[in-house]
């Protein structure tokens, strides 16, 4: 009995100086933690990451971040493109932001103090954001070009010629195998499908006209509208049509997905709701201005919408029901997605405001007068809010 009691000493004595050994050194604890943060076996609260590694996002093109966030936001730095306005959104990942101008380049900087990393030509202006997945960078320019860079230091992988000038952004899914895929409309009226590490063609859907927004993904589907007045559900990888909704009027944005709940707007005054277990209409919601039109997209909040249009009017709706929770008027129109978190939204005006406003009642929180037209989304990464401007500045701003 004795000699087990102190062999169950010197056991437990031997773990303590392993464990401690281990917090003591950190660079043999590190890698362990990365592991498993890697494999997604400890929750994290993402929101405070700094990444928004996609147009909106996510890959539902959702426009939310699970987080709150004060109305206190100082601005950090700014960065100037070389000439020309930024409507494309900032992505961020690896401490870098990507964005692309209507100078034609693509400019990677470093996220704390905004100095250039490197910067590459893309030969037309970018109008479309990034992609960014596995240290590569997707984007395409006003020619119809997708290139594929390295993310690192901007060299091209691989190109990829539409036909007709890019828009909208990608969005990726996983084939047959679980080989990355890339999915990116273009004005050639069809949604491509190119494999990530070659740039090969896998698959082309045609529509009947162009294709200006990024497709939204969800439970092995693609959900994108056409300037052809459809909604389009495919399904993936093949590609193969499962429905094509009419929607009476052109879808120039993309549209946001929740699970099986579709959320689009268009040129007619309207906001839909889609089901896909049904692939029917649930709601409309149409403006009391008749001669309005949404050029933006949604973002979703659990159980609100917020959409801003070509009026000035930057509305909230239930999402349950399509009814108005609250609107908000500027002198200008919202030509730039907005974007929401748990308790506030955000958004950038023509009038060169970006103002961040309560989610429950549209109360005005927080406003900065850039003093330019916005039609640059806002991209929030961690604490850091990022949205470009048609001086072709970028403005960085950071939770205090």
């Amino acid at each position: 009995m004795k000699t087990l009691k102190k062999s169950c000493l010197w056991l437990c004595l031997g773990i303590f100086i392993i464990l401690g050994s281990l917090v003591l050194d950190y660079r043999v604890f590190q890698p362990i933690l990365r592991w498993f943060h890697s494999a997604e076996i400890f929750p994290s609260d993402s929101s405070l990451i700094p990444s928004w590694p996609i147009y909106r996002g996510d890959q539902g093109l959702s426009g939310y971040v699970p987080h709150l966030y004060t109305p206190s936001w100082a601005l950090t730095w700014t960065f100037s493109t070389l000439q020309g306005p930024i409507h494309a959104t900032s992505v961020v990942a690896q401490n870098k932001v990507w964005i692309g101008s209507a100078d034609g380049i693509l400019y990677c900087l470093d996220l704390q103090k905004g100095q250039v990393i490197w910067q590459k030509s893309l030969q037309a202006p970018i109008l479309a954001s990034s992609l960014f997945i596995q240290d590569l960078v997707l984007v395409g320019n006003a020619k119809g070009v997708f290139y594929c860079l390295n993310a690192n230091d901007g060299n091209v992988v691989w190109e990829y010629h539409s036909g007709a000038k890019i828009q909208g952004s990608a969005n990726w899914f996983q084939g047959e195998k679980g080989q990355i895929q890339i999915l990116v409309g273009s004005y050639d009226n069809a949604m491509h499908c190119l494999d990530l590490h070659t740039g090969a063609l896998c698959w082309k859907y045609e529509t009947e006209n162009y294709i200006a927004g990024a497709p939204a993904i969800v439970q092995n589907l693609a959900i994108f509208g056409g300037c052809d007045s459809n909604l389009y559900i495919l399904q993936l990888p093949q590609g193969k049509l499962l429905s094509q909704i009419p929607t009476e009027s052109y879808i120039a944005n993309s549209p946001t997905v929740d699970q099986n709940q579709v959320y689009l707007a268009h040129f007619a005054n309207t906001v839909l709701n889609v089901d896909l277990t049904q692939f029917a209409i649930q709601w409309k919601y149409q403006t009391p201005k008749k001669s309005t039109s949404f050029f933006t997209s949604p973002a979703l909040s659990p159980d609100r919408l917020v959409i801003g249009s070509k009026e000035g009017m930057l509305y909230c709706l239930q999402r349950q029901t399509g009814a108005l929770v609250w609107k908000y008027a500027i002198q200008g129109e919202w030509n730039a997605s907005a974007l929401v978190c748990t308790n506030a939204v955000i958004a950038g005006g023509s009038d060169g405001r970006l103002c961040m406003l309560q989610l429950q009642d549209g109360k005005l929180l927080w406003i900065y007068e850039i003093g330019a037209a916005i039609t640059s989304s806002p991209a929030l990464a961690g604490d850091w809010l990022l949205i470009g401007a048609e001086d072709g500045r970028l403005y960085a701003f950071q939770q205090k």
